[in-house]
């Protein structure tokens, strides 16, 4: 057991507090994200000016610490992977939870052109079609998806 997989909601939920309370992050809004790369994602989507970040390990996790903090304050939201709740056809229940327009955010970077070709740009120095390579991925990926 490594210690990440230790971590519990309560963790999540004082890291936000601390930070929340500390002078120089008053008035900001809490994000839970689910993993370190929701992180990555969503702090360059997002104007740390007005956020504090902090990583839940996890959907349960993320779902308690927002529920949790809506009892002190408003300030709070989550954000987690649509997984199957979109192809289900079901709602997020708990309050302040936002969802991603695709399964997950990798699968929403894929959709967009935009953020598609700047993330290729960056890992990707040679020449190479970038749009036919997107679509052997997801081919390569649709198998897999189905049974799930």
């Amino acid at each position: 057991m490594n210690l990440k997989s230790s971590l519990d909601k309560n963790n999540v939920v004082n890291s936000i507090r601390l930070k929340l309370k500390h002078q120089i992050e008053a008035g900001k809004v809490g994000i839970i994200v689910e993993g370190e790369t929701d992180k990555k994602l969503f702090k360059k989507l997002i104007n740390e000016s007005f956020a504090v970040f902090e990583i839940a390990h996890g959907i349960a996790n993320l779902l308690k610490a927002v529920s949790e903090l809506l009892k002190e304050t408003k300030k709070i939201i989550g954000i987690r992977d649509a997984d199957f709740i979109h192809l289900e056809e079901k709602k997020e229940k708990t309050q302040n939870i936002f969802l991603t327009d695709c399964h997950d955010a990798e699968m929403m970077l894929l959709q967009s052109d935009g953020a598609y070709k700047s993330v290729m740009a960056e890992f990707f120095t040679e020449k190479m079609n970038i749009i036919s390579f997107r679509q052997n991925i997801l081919k390569s990926i649709s198998f897999i998806g189905g049974i799930r």
